[in-house]
């Protein structure tokens, strides 16, 4: 069990707030670079913490299998910028690594979505929010397979867990959080409150299951019979390269005859 539906399975039912869920899309359908947006529902009520809570933020944790992920830098532009909350990562962040040299328990990105409630209303809704996302090229596969698949590779990213962290004065209070395997590490202070808003896949390809939503993610993969051809037109563009420039070093003169004529 991976760690999105792990934690899914240890948060009970009773931390769920009856309203104010969240939707969760991936865009473009086609590839390398996509957008995860989170929104509230514009049909559904915002969510109503309980009276007795303290001081509260609003936080989407995201579990990111290897075959994508987040860059930090371009998270922490955005809130730079005022675009995006802040955001905290968890894991082997290689920036342009393939599938097969990074670490296969992916990463978890944690992100503020908002903070203090209204407590006066009780209730906040927040904005939509947009998480770039980056796909990483997989292995090649063999022909065969390649044909099966149609040239593509099929993986399921979870929906983020959204929930709202709270300060509380019950230092006996034990989180989800604390069950989950590494990278991922708690960073919630012993006593902290939560209250967990369900999320649904909008996306018309959203992975159905009894756990954790997720979205069917296609990303084109290599077939490695073509391997011995692209390693051939490699080389034959490097050479051609260099006897270009060994001719263009060749063809022009080591000193123009102006320049001799003026020295003279």
């Amino acid at each position: 069990m991976d760690a999105a539906q792990l934690l899914h399975s240890l948060i009970p039912p009773h931390l769920y707030l009856p309203e104010g869920g969240r939707n969760c899309s991936l865009a473009p359908s086609r590839g390398f670079h996509r957008t995860l947006s989170l929104s509230p529902p514009t049909s559904s009520a915002s969510a109503r913490l309980p009276q007795e809570t303290g001081r509260c933020i609003l936080q989407a944790l995201l579990f990111l299998p290897p075959q994508i992920f987040a860059d930090p830098y371009e998270l922490q532009q955005r809130h730079t910028d005022g675009r995006l909350g802040a955001t905290r990562m968890w894991g082997d962040v290689e920036l342009e690594a393939p599938v097969s040299a990074v670490d296969g328990r992916g990463t978890a990105l944690l992100l503020d979505l908002d903070r203090d409630p209204d407590r006066e209303e009780g209730e906040r809704t927040g904005a939509e929010v947009e998480v770039p996302l980056h796909l990483r090229y997989p292995r090649p596969v063999g022909h065969e397979q390649a044909v099966e698949s149609g040239g593509q590779e099929r993986f399921a990213l979870p929906c983020p867990v959204v929930f709202w962290a709270c300060d509380s004065d019950d230092a006996g209070r034990k989180a989800p959080f604390d069950g989950l395997p590494p990278p991922f590490t708690s960073p919630y202070s012993e006593g902290t409150a939560f209250h967990f808003l369900r999320t649904q896949a909008s996306d018309p390809q959203a992975a159905a299951g009894a756990g954790l939503p997720s979205i069917e993610v296609l990303v084109p993969t290599g077939d490695s019979s073509h391997l011995p051809t692209v390693e051939l037109g490699t080389t034959l563009a490097v050479l051609f390269a260099f006897l270009y420039i060994a001719y263009c070093a060749w063809a022009v003169p080591s000193c123009p005859r102006a320049l001799r004529q003026k020295a003279a």
